[in-house]
């Protein structure tokens, strides 16, 4: 739900009833909690309309936290098992704790001496980019929970290709064009891309936002960054990201990829093709002939479809990773230290 048009009343009277001003910096923010707040509120009616009644959660220390420069408010926030969230560390050290920008190059050496695949050290990167450019690069020490908030509730507003074509823009630049967009406000779309773009992206409403899958790729990986400073200098060994994740059922609801299981016709198809019974010169080889070039084309597929090994792993299989025990031959998967696992429970 993006269109903020729908609460501005509501926070227009707020701001009155109470003799308050938003800063414009924090308006984004402000507009989509109350977003959230509005769709809790339906949904809870809904459920009330269909006989369905439950004990009112407890009020959220956020909605009633002072708004401070940098998102700071010192508030605790009771946690899942039903103890306060601590201060993330003693003033001191939290004020001479490295930034996340410079936590990010320890937290990839140690991905690194795990095995990790590029694709994670990429992730990472941008998780970290998205983070500074939505919250600001700050001392891990200093992050609270109100910043992780914030940073969640704001880079679900990400257009999915954020990065990508019109949207190679900064995280919030990429949000007020998708907003503009969706809006039908092409005069700021052109104010930002230039009249001649503008008119072919206004074709492209609506634009589709990231899932919240991914949101949580980027908490996650965020989080790990900063768990080992806070394993030696918080109490509780807890981060300001715990607490902070997408649901998994609400997660899996609004995934964007679905994968479908091959049907038995799809199989025979596939291996009866041309390319693994006999082709001609052709580059794609899908031509029949007497051709048979058992390269990489010809057995990832095979080794996939008995195998259900990642497609990363079986690219990286050499001779040597093909082993008999007891008359059995096997496959081994990360035995040599070079070979990329995504973690170190897939070395098998």
């Amino acid at each position: 739900m993006n269109d903020t048009d729908i609460v501005a009343p509501m926070l227009d009277a707020v701001q009155g009833r109470l003799g308050i001003s938003i800063p414009a910096e924090n308006w984004p923010v402000m507009a989509r909690t109350a977003l959230r707040i509005l769709g809790e509120v339906y949904r809870e009616n809904a459920r009330r309309e269909r006989g369905e009644y439950r004990d009112p959660p407890e009020r959220d220390p956020a909605l009633l936290a002072p708004l401070t420069a940098g998102g700071h408010t010192g508030v605790a926030r009771p946690m899942p098992d039903g103890t306060a969230e601590l201060p993330v560390a003693a003033p001191t050290q939290a004020a001479a704790s490295p930034l996340l920008s410079e936590e990010l190059e320890q937290a990839k050496q140690r991905r690194l001496r795990a095995g990790c695949d590029p694709k994670t050290l990429r992730d990472m990167d941008v998780a970290v980019r998205l983070f500074t450019e939505i919250v600001g690069d700050l001392r891990i020490g200093e992050i609270q929970w109100t910043d992780v908030a914030a940073f969640r509730d704001q880079a679900m507003a990400l257009p999915y290709l954020h990065g990508k074509g019109i949207f190679r823009l900064s995280a919030n630049q990429a949000i007020e064009l998708a907003d503009a967009i969706d809006e039908g406000n092409q005069a700021l779309v052109a104010e930002i891309l230039g009249p001649k773009r503008a008119e072919a992206a206004m074709r492209r409403r609506p634009v589709e936002r990231i899932s919240k899958k991914t949101i949580n790729k980027h908490l996650s990986n965020l989080k790990f960054i900063i768990k080992a400073w806070c394993d030696k200098h918080v109490a509780q060994k807890r981060t300001p990201f715990d607490g902070e994740f997408i649901p998994k059922k609400e997660a899996a609801a609004d995934a964007r990829v679905f994968r479908v299981a091959l049907s038995d016709e799809d199989i025979k198809a596939l291996f009866g093709s041309p390319r693994f019974l006999g082709h001609d010169d052709d580059p794609l080889r899908a031509i029949p002939g007497s051709t048979l070039i058992k390269d990489s084309r010809f057995w990832v597929p095979l080794i996939g479809i008995h195998q259900g090994m990642r497609l990363e792993e079986i690219l990286q299989l050499k001779p040597s990773d093909v082993e008999t025990i007891d008359g059995v031959v096997i496959f081994t998967i990360g035995k040599s230290p070079d070979f990329r696992v995504k973690s170190e429970f897939s070395r098998r």
